[in-house]
């Protein structure tokens, strides 16, 4: 049996792998067949392609510091509209004790990190 080569391959290995986290995600056939034309086109494979285009994208974002200190303020915001709602200091302090616990259950169902977790909490915390 021949081993059949692949006739687009280039002499440098252009896939690599990164330790990380899986994160799988639909998208369009239109776009899955762009992605795969795309990354054959630039002899690699789809995972280094992506690993390519979101590496591009992180420089364009904001850094991870602004995107936790951003969350803790729109935290900071939403507690200050529900803060005139309460009528004495121990009431306060306990939907407070609330609604840290609902802003952590919240991120870690989105899967936030329990480090960037506690950075916001602590942040939203020296906002008050």
């Amino acid at each position: 049996m021949v081993r059949r080569r692949n006739p687009f391959r280039s002499t440098d290995s252009s896939s690599f792998y990164l330790i990380g986290k899986y994160i799988g995600v639909y998208v369009p056939q239109y776009t899955a067949d762009l992605l795969h034309i795309h990354a054959v086109s630039k002899n690699t494979n789809l995972q280094g392609l992506l690993c390519e285009i979101i590496a591009n994208w992180q420089e364009e974002q904001d850094t991870i510091e602004d995107l936790l200190s951003n969350l803790a303020d729109k935290a900071h915001m939403e507690w200050m509209s529900r803060k005139p709602q309460m009528t004495n200091s121990a009431q306060t302090k306990k939907e407070l004790s609330k609604y840290k616990i609902e802003i952590r259950d919240y991120l870690q169902k989105k899967k936030i990190q329990e480090s960037y977790i506690r950075k916001i909490i602590s942040e939203f915390e020296e906002k008050l």
